[in-house]
């Protein structure tokens, strides 16, 4: 028995090693440079493309512009150049609004006590301003930021914070994200998935709905 007992606490402790060696705490000076470069600020950030949205109730296709910065700013036209989706935050980041003919298709969108997105109801611990990054093709400097341990490989990161965890890869010409958050008791864990490429095509996995964009061919 006391041979178990001993071999229990071995185990316990060569975890528990393990996990102090594979896990670090989120300092920047520890990244290698090849990660730490591409790690970006959100804003002041801007942009055009082509613009896909498919949902269950709705398809959305059109060219589009962004801006953000002290507010975030997002607008779709249609074929004629009339605005059909209109995004905009309050300069104080607390209030989002959603206009023009296609918003009354969309459920309903508002922000948390710390700018993160609720979509009809649920919690997505996704800020709008990392958004426009994933727009811009640029990985958000908040999710290094808001870890509190990680992983560092030579192709694939793992930031963990209390709200989220975030996965990062870096393979073939093409940059993902994928956020997961829940997963508690059991349960399975909502997602994100955003990718793109050094050409700026991007896509981001919602689940039951999909964003897409493209440069505009000028």
């Amino acid at each position: 028995m006391k041979n178990l007992k001993a071999s229990y606490y071995i185990l316990i402790f060569s975890l528990f090693s393990i996990s102090c060696q594979s896990w670090e705490e989120p300092d920047v000076q520890k990244l290698p440079k090849s990660w730490q470069d591409k790690f970006h600020p959100c804003a002041p950030l801007d942009g055009d493309g082509h613009l896909v949205l498919i949902s269950q109730e709705i398809t959305l296709s059109g060219e589009f512009e962004w801006r953000s910065d002290k507010e975030f700013l997002l607008n779709v036209y249609g074929p004629l150049g009339r605005a059909v989706l209109k995004v905009h935050t309050s300069k104080a980041g607390k209030k989002i609004t959603l206009s023009g003919p296609m918003a009354k298709r969309l459920p309903p969108v508002s922000l948390g006590a710390t700018g993160e997105l609720i979509v009809d109801g649920y919690e997505v611990p996704l800020a709008l301003d990392e958004l426009g990054c994933f727009l811009a093709n640029r990985l958000p400097k908040s999710f290094f930021q808001s870890a509190q341990r990680m992983n560092a490989r030579e192709e694939s990161l793992s930031l963990i914070s209390d709200d989220r965890d975030i996965y990062v890869t870096d393979l073939n010409d093409q940059r993902c994200a994928q956020i997961e958050w829940g997963g508690v008791l059991g349960l399975m864990p909502s997602r994100i998935r955003a990718c793109f490429s050094s050409a700026g095509v991007g896509s981001v996995d919602l689940g039951e709905a999909q964003i897409k964009w493209s440069p505009l061919s000028r």
